[in-house]
């Protein structure tokens, strides 16, 4: 029986927009108990510890960053046979970057590791950024993202990666990758460890690029995200929440109903594991 659990995600997974949520600025950290994987753990670890690694706006390569650390910590309190991992991987175009600015002196260097997303490049361009963005434009934030972004000096390098290097074989390779990385790692320790995913890209990629790169199907076929993950029919929790028509929050996350829902589904999964 586990006695801790570990999560990490996206904002899917931190609870952004949730009625609980909390976001812990000092310790970069960010909280609720309506989430997927802690209604995972009153399902079928009731009495385990909980720890979420989650960052809203993260990559993939920020889940595994954080979920090592976090697991390392944790390590040296419990056995790795009282340890369950479970994480929803997110988009697969995000990237993240380590930014060097001398006043970002926080104890917690989390602030020192940028993510992005395609959306970046089209606030970048400022041309058609309406059309682009649809009805994730705001004005104000696009505003303040596109200086934030030439402040930290990465404005060019995300520009041009967005518009030159950016397609499903460069998207799921780097996902794919680091998903290996970190099931290495807890394969290594002896930790247990559930996967699903934000939306259906890394199921829908995974059949598209098969074939291409020999390299690339190495991988696809070692991960194997549409046998190894859970999925809803294929999809992942984003579609989910929108084809079964449950509410989203002002800004499109999942209420927690959908939460609920696909943990229910996620958990029998687990128990036929």
């Amino acid at each position: 029986m586990a006695k801790m659990i570990i999560t990490s995600g996206c904002s899917f997974t931190a609870g952004v927009e949730l009625e609980d949520y909390v976001d812990n600025w000092e310790k970069g950290l960010e909280e609720s108990k309506l989430i997927w994987s802690y209604k995972i753990k009153e399902a079928l670890w009731p009495d385990a510890n909980f720890f979420n690694a989650a960052k809203s706006g993260g990559s993939n390569s920020a889940i595994v960053r954080k979920t090592i650390y976090y697991t390392n910590e944790i390590l040296k309190k419990y056995n790795p046979e009282d340890i369950v991992v479970l994480i929803m991987w997110t988009g697969v175009d995000r990237r993240e970057w380590r930014i060097n600015k001398s006043d970002l002196d926080y104890k917690q260097s989390d602030f020192k590791y940028e993510n992005t997303t395609a959306t970046d490049a089209s606030v970048l361009k400022e041309r058609n950024i309406k059309k682009i963005m649809k009805e994730f434009y705001h004005p104000v934030w696009t505003d303040f993202r596109r200086e934030y972004l030439k402040e930290i000096g990465i404005d060019k390098i995300i520009l041009n990666y967005y518009k030159s290097l950016i397609n499903k074989e460069s998207s799921l390779y780097d996902t794919l990758k680091n998903i290996e990385y970190l099931s290495m790692f807890l394969d290594k320790n002896n930790i247990s460890y559930y996967y699903t995913s934000s939306d259906r890209h890394i199921f829908d990629y995974s059949k598209d690029v098969l074939g291409r790169d020999m390299f690339l199907d190495r991988l696809i076929n070692d991960v194997n995200p549409n046998e190894n993950f859970f999925s809803f029919n294929g999809i992942g929790f984003s579609e989910f929440t929108f084809e079964q028509n449950y509410p989203t929050c002002e800004f499109g996350h999942p209420d927690k109903e959908a939460h609920s829902e696909y943990a229910k589904l996620m958990s029998e999964w687990i128990r036929n594991k």
